[in-house]
């Protein structure tokens, strides 16, 4: 690496931090392209699969499902709110492709992903006009607050398929195993035993909701199989998670 390119690579961890802010979001603002080509903003809801892609419930009413049909390219900002100035605060913007969801299997598992963080999508989610729809992503551009920013490529931003295939199929299970181990230390991490509620993982962490808003415990060790997932799961009580 030349000395220009050490000046320029960033001193954080661009891509872990963009698949934590991604993580924490349930709505963000889809750019879509009119069929003038002009923008048209709209806000969606999505979920995380275990890859980090994001997954959309979509209904082809909505204007920007419509342009997705004729165009396919859109981007999504996520940000994660706070107080202060909301320009300090970290946010990403994912750039690809939507397309919809047709094989049978990948839809039952987006299906459990998506209503685990969006519960009340159950009342519409068999709607005839609603169906699944996942982002490629391209590549993302992350901005941590004021001289924060960096460009991560798509395949760094999501994991590669050797890092989550032993999760693939079993995630239902997996999630289940360990809501059992964790259940009475959540306390421990600032999380109420009673109302918490985890809705997701990923090779870096699981994600929980309680209360109303989801909480993140990162792994210290990716897990890219089940017994090194519940090994950090084991771990608990050495602080090998966090929340965040």
């Amino acid at each position: 690496m030349s000395e220009a390119d050490q000046k320029t690579k960033p001193t954080f961890d661009s891509v872990r931090e963009s698949r934590h802010i991604l993580s924490l979001g349930r709505t963000g603002a889809l750019a879509t392209l009119t069929p003038e080509g002009a923008p048209l903003t709209t806000l969606v809801t999505f979920a995380p699969l275990i890859d980090s892609s994001p997954v959309f419930l979509m209904s082809r009413l909505s204007a920007h499902t419509q342009n997705l049909l004729r165009d396919a390219r859109a981007s999504l900002l996520v940000s994660k709110s706070g107080k202060g100035d909301p320009l300090a605060h970290p946010r990403i913007s994912l750039n690809g492709h939507i397309v919809e969801v047709t094989d049978t299997e990948a839809k039952q598992e987006y299906r459990a992903r998506f209503l685990a963080r969006h519960p009340k999508a159950k009342l519409y989610v068999d709607f005839g006009d609603f169906s699944f729809w996942k982002m490629a992503v391209a590549d993302v551009h992350f901005n941590g607050g004021f001289a924060k920013a960096a460009h991560v490529r798509g395949d760094e931003f999501c994991y590669a398929a050797n890092e989550v295939e032993a999760f693939i199929g079993r995630e239902l299970d997996i999630m289940s195993n360990i809501n059992k181990m964790i259940k009475d230390n959540l306390s421990k991490l600032g999380l109420d035993n009673n109302t918490a509620t985890i809705i997701g993982f990923d090779p870096d962490g699981i994600d929980f909701f309680s209360g109303d808003e989801i909480q993140r415990l990162s792994f210290k060790q990716k897990a890219i199989k089940a017994e090194q997932l519940y090994e950090e799961i084991n771990q608990l009580g050495e602080s090998s998670f966090r929340a965040e």
